[in-house]
């Protein structure tokens, strides 16, 4: 009845989850590693146009990080992804990075990735750690939650990870003030704007 409804009233197409939107998978529900592996398939397509044997290892860094990094800063901003997801995607980075492949063994690695992936004055490479900057992309929901409540979806509640919302928690400082835009949540000590 509100599927025919909605087709009337709409002149769109219905259709089921999961299902993409701005190439983003949307689901209901967390996304299942095969839901999610099209991002990785995506990533992986992206590397044959690119001619490796050509590129200098300090090149190979650029390309990982501001192309096949970004790639993936929409889909992060929105999206939880499994960690097997992030792991395969690392895989192709580090290929890349290393042999200019989609693929390699683990002896073709110069230096171990949780090094690659410091900043460059901590002896990294600068490369981004995706699982961070995923919780730092989801930082940015809460953050407009609180500083933008006249927006229409601020009273949606924001679905973050635990870290996401430690993190916030420490960075941000809240004032009172005469109370008027402050609840106390059901929590002992938990502040959530009003």
């Amino acid at each position: 009845m509100t599927k025919v409804f909605l087709q009337e009233s709409l002149p769109c197409q219905i259709s089921e989850f999961p299902c993409k939107y701005l190439g983003v998978p949307l689901s209901p529900h967390k996304l299942t590693k095969a839901q999610a592996m099209s991002i990785v398939e995506r990533v992986a397509d992206r590397l044959p146009s690119w001619k490796a044997d050509l590129l200098t290892k300090a090149g190979r860094v650029i390309l990982v990080q501001y192309v096949l990094t970004s790639m993936l800063i929409y889909i992060l901003l929105a999206l939880e992804l499994p960690p097997s997801v992030l792991e395969a995607i690392g895989k192709i980075r580090r290929a890349f990075l290393w042999k200019g492949r989609k693929d390699v063994k683990g002896g073709h690695c110069m230096l171990a990735w949780p090094k690659v992936i410091r900043l460059v004055f901590l002896g990294g490479l600068g490369i981004s750690d995706l699982q961070k900057l995923g919780w730092a992309l989801k930082l940015r929901w809460l953050w407009l939650q609180k500083t933008e409540p006249e927006k229409a979806w601020s009273f949606f509640p924001i679905q973050a990870q635990h870290q996401v919302q430690s993190f916030f928690a420490m960075a941000v400082k809240t004032v009172i003030g005469n109370g008027k835009t402050l609840v106390f949540g059901q929590m002992a000590g938990c502040l959530t704007k009003a």
